[in-house]
């Protein structure tokens, strides 16, 4: 199997450093790209008390520009020793947006981490991972939190 299109949804964490690293070495060992994906949650939900005085559209277009600020600044701290890569801010429902991005890029891969968590912050927060591993149109590689890419 071929994974010539690899996805890499990414939040900015010091885990989303080190899964860069594990994908860089994985798509220049497999001749790959990458595509870097940071997804604006659009899963707000806001009390009906304020919603008359909040606009939230203006609120998620401030949010996906600093976003999108933040992804420029994430992928110029990496050498991606000649791998092609593009990066983009999506906005929506975290899960969906990745497995419909994978499926709109034609990902033969998506490398994402797990956050390790158990009980009933598990049960309350659910898996982002556990979500797209179900949905996923191709393939998914997680990497546990606590795993070093050196």
């Amino acid at each position: 199997m071929k994974f010539e299109k690899v996805l890499l949804p990414v939040d900015f964490s010091d885990h989303s450093d080190n899964l860069l690293k594990v994908a860089i070495s994985f798509a220049k060992s497999n001749n790959s790209t990458l595509s870097l994906v940071h997804i604006v949650s659009t899963d707000l939900y806001v009390s009906s008390f304020y919603s008359s005085t909040i606009n939230l559209p203006n609120i998620i277009i401030d949010i996906v520009a600093e976003a999108k600020v933040h992804m420029e600044s994430f992928v110029g701290r990496f050498d991606f020793q000649g791998v092609p890569f593009e990066s983009k801010v999506i906005e929506g429902n975290v899960h969906k947006a990745i497995y419909e991005e994978a499926e709109t890029m034609g990902a033969d891969l998506i490398i994402m981490g797990t956050h390790g968590r158990s009980g009933i912050e598990h049960m309350v927060l659910g898996s982002t991972a556990e979500r797209v591993i179900r949905e996923a149109p191709c393939p998914v590689m997680t990497i546990k939190h606590d795993v070093s890419s050196d």
